[in-house]
């Protein structure tokens, strides 16, 4: 699905395939490559290459990488003496995948800046690249891990993705969610519920200090599995108007109608979730949504198990593509 920004042009991010990095993933090799060392000298040899999304298939094409990056593709490459080779004829490389909703919120993720290189690279491919993701979007988590995970990926110490980050997510007041119960104390301490708009563009800022990319809202959150708490919509409009400003995507958290009409009323981008709680979700609403440029993170799997599920899908399917 093609996230769509209500920001200016120049956002850092840009969730189309013409602005993606030449980052080509073999599906079925990547986790030995990344396994191996970050930066690598390897030929892809005669594989069928997917530059794009829409591009015509290039067959018996050799992708050179060179410390870790792409250094040329083509089907008459030169292959440096001393490169490994992979032969790969009958296998399909493509562009690597963005996965738009994770969390960096395990224990492994810690201390990112003491934890050793290679158990973090474990971790990633545990997490993401053995899957094909070569760009996340960390909706909510530690900055001062993630921040500090996201530096040894760029610097090449740690084998994983581009990395954005919201930072912390912003709450209702006295409304952080039953499912976080069990943080620690003084971590809980730090996440913001602001009980005013001017108190939400101080945690906006708070955020972009410690070096996030975009803006998570909790515009409807789980006090208890039966109960929601929704964000004022005077407060999530200061959070966007300050991410906006700062040419950054706001992403919302919406659990239910009240919660999505918020974001919409709000100027939110992007829904974090489908609504789960599904009373009163029409399709009036979704066109609404459709009509402001909003796009939806499915997250099907997540809600599985829920009696919903059918008309959950509904609604997602209603957003195009």
């Amino acid at each position: 699905m093609s996230l769509k920004s209500g920001c200016e042009n120049n956002s850092p991010l840009d969730f189309a395939y013409s602005r993606m990095r030449l980052w080509l993933i073999l599906i079925l090799a990547f986790a030995s490559l990344c396994g191996d060392a970050v930066a690598q000298n390897v030929a892809i040899a005669d594989a069928t290459v997917y530059p794009s999304q829409g591009a015509t298939a290039k067959t018996h094409t050799t992708i050179l990488i060179h410390a870790g990056k792409i250094a040329g593709i083509g089907s008459k490459l030169r292959i440096p003496s001393g490169v490994r080779v992979l032969p790969c004829d009958g296998c399909i490389v493509f562009a690597g995948f963005w996965n738009t909703h994770v969390h960096f919120t395990g224990p492994q993720w810690d201390k990112s800046d003491r934890v050793p290189a290679d158990q973090l690279s474990r971790d990633m491919q545990s997490m993401l690249t053995h899957s094909g993701f070569t760009t996340v979007v960390d909706l909510s988590s530690d900055p001062n891990n993630t921040t500090a995970l996201r530096r040894r990926v760029e610097s090449g110490e740690v084998a994983g993705p581009r990395i954005y980050t919201a930072g912390f997510g912003l709450y209702p007041p006295h409304g952080i969610p039953f499912y976080l119960d069990d943080l620690p104390a003084t971590l809980r301490a730090r996440l913001p519920q602001p009980a005013t708009p001017a108190a939400a563009v101080e945690a906006v800022q708070q955020n972009q200090a410690l070096g996030s990319d975009v803006v998570k809202l909790f515009t409807g959150s789980y006090l208890t599995p039966n109960n929601i708490t929704h964000m004022p919509l005077d407060i999530a409009r200061a959070a966007v108007s300050e991410g906006h400003r700062h040419s950054q995507l706001v992403f919302a958290h919406p659990s239910d109608l009240q919660g999505v009409r918020i974001a919409v009323d709000s100027g939110v981008d992007v829904l974090a979730h489908a609504p789960d709680t599904v009373g009163g979700v029409d399709d009036a609403l979704v066109k609404d949504m459709v009509a402001r440029h909003m796009a939806m993170i499915p997250t099907l799997k997540l809600f599985s198990g829920s009696g919903h599920i059918d008309r959950i899908r509904d609604i997602v399917t209603a957003v195009p593509h």
